[in-house]
Formats: structure tokens, C-alpha cells, sequence
């Protein structure tokens, strides 16, 4: 979960990442609140609209969260390959 070579101050200082770690946490967490969210939308509408809003919610929900921790992850890999250069000069 921690970067190579981590030490307690590259936590103070933010020398180096460590939310690319926890990102496939949260991405679980937030699938998980989004369809909890949505069953209980349908649940607690008890109309058919309803059901078909909470489906609705559930796939556009699913996706927004992925494309979401998908571009923290290109973000994040970006900051990566820009120390490797900056390393490498």
C-alpha cells in the first residue's frame, strides 16, 4: 500500500504518494454506496418509476465512479513517470 523506501517523514513533507494505494479501497467503498443508495432508492419509492430510476442510478453510478478513480489513476501515474524523469536528470 506504501511506496518503496517509505519513511514517516515522506508523510509530512509529501515527498512521495500514497492514495494510489488506498484507491481500489475506495473505488470498492463507493460501489458499495452507490448501489446500497440506490436499492434503497427503489425500496422506498415503491413505484415503478422508482425501480427504474434506482436501475438507472445504479449503472450511471457505477460508471461515474469508475471513470472517476480511473482518472485519479492516470493522474497519478503521470506524477509517476514525471519523477522517473526528473530522477533521471
Amino acid at each position: 500500500m506504501f511506496p518503496k523506501n517509505f519513511e514517516p517523514k515522506d508523510l509530512l513533507f509529501l515527498n512521495k504518494m500514497v492514495t494510489p494505494g488506498f484507491m481500489t479501497i475506495l473505488y470498492w467503498l463507493l460501489c458499495v454506496v452507490v448501489v446500497l443508495g440506490c436499492l434503497g432508492y427503489m425500496f422506498m419509492s415503491r413505484s415503478f418509476g422508482g425501480v427504474i430510476g434506482g436501475l438507472f442510478g445504479i449503472v450511471i453510478g457505477l460508471l461515474y465512479v469508475r471513470v472517476l478513480c480511473e482518472v485519479m489513476i492516470v493522474l497519478f501515474n503521470i506524477n509517476s513517470n514525471l519523477q522517473k524523469i526528473a530522477d533521471k536528470e
